[in-house]
């Protein structure tokens, strides 16, 4: 089949974005439209029953060393891609067309190529960091309303923390999502409604995300938000999420945290 038959909808190509080394990621509503299902459908497959992933596309893809329940933070790899294509393709209770179509597609060339030609990607506008290509953005584009402060600016800090250790965030984390998630559970766990307390203002990506609605927070919720964080999401959230991005990431931990690594690994 010829690859250039299907293309990816211009309405959902802020859904996938290529970071530095050129590997490709999608979200979730963006894999279930390319795939012609209803993204609740990979939501659902894509959580745990208890301890264990119950359904037939999670366990495809737990087999291919992928862990589903992070894709809502991190998006779904291109390698994962083609396995939920694969599944809906031909596997699946209700295979679609659309996704024998795609899938046939990816693979002539490779989902990675693929998906980098449909997106123009060129790699000399690549060369830095996903995290520092977002910084300097940041700072030149991103503007935080007065009196509220953000979960990337205090994030800042924390990755500085890590380099210092001797460690480099790589492309597939997103530490500001694992630490805005867990913040607003914190909150809602004080019975506190984030949305009632955060306002919204766009924040630029440089990728194909572009723009995102994010929350930022009345300044004088900072010192608990930085007690919280200090004392709870460092040393209980953090190794759980950035270990699962990265076992190189421990040793870093250990260093930043004063943790023992073994510690670390049972938290």
């Amino acid at each position: 089949m010829n690859n250039n038959i299907v293309s990816i909808p211009d309405e959902i190509r802020n859904e996938f974005r290529i970071d530095a080394e050129g590997k490709a990621f999608v979200s979730i509503r963006g894999a279930a439209r390319i795939a012609d299902i209803d993204h609740k459908a990979l939501i659902k497959a894509f959580k745990k029953t208890g301890d264990f992933y119950t359904s037939k596309l999670a366990q495809m893809l737990t087999a291919s060393e992928f862990e589903p329940g992070d894709f809502s933070e991190t998006g779904i790899p291109d390698i994962a891609l083609s396995v939920v294509l694969k599944y809906y393709a031909y596997k699946a209770n209700h295979t679609t067309e659309q996704a024998e179509r795609f899938y046939d597609a990816m693979s002539a060339i490779g989902i990675r190529t693929w998906i980098q030609q449909q997106l123009n990607w060129n790699p000399v506008r690549s060369l830095a960091p996903f995290w520092y290509q977002r910084l300097t953005l940041f700072l030149a584009q991103n503007k935080v309303p007065p009196g509220y402060f953000s979960i990337f600016q205090e994030t800042i800090i924390l990755v500085g923390d890590l380099e210092s250790a001797g460690y480099i965030i790589p492309d597939n984390a997103v530490p500001d999502i694992s630490i805005g998630l867990c913040w607003a559970k914190h909150l809602r766990g004080e019975g506190i409604e984030p949305n009632e307390v955060a306002v919204v203002y766009p924040h630029k990506y440089p990728d194909h995300r572009n723009i995102v609605n994010a929350n930022a927070y009345p300044e004088d919720m900072l010192p608990k938000f930085r007690k919280w964080f200090r004392e709870t999401y460092k040393p209980v959230k953090l190794p759980v999420y950035l270990a699962g991005k990265d076992s190189a990431a421990l040793p870093a931990l250990s260093k930043m945290l004063g943790i023992p690594i073994a510690q670390l690994k049972g938290s």
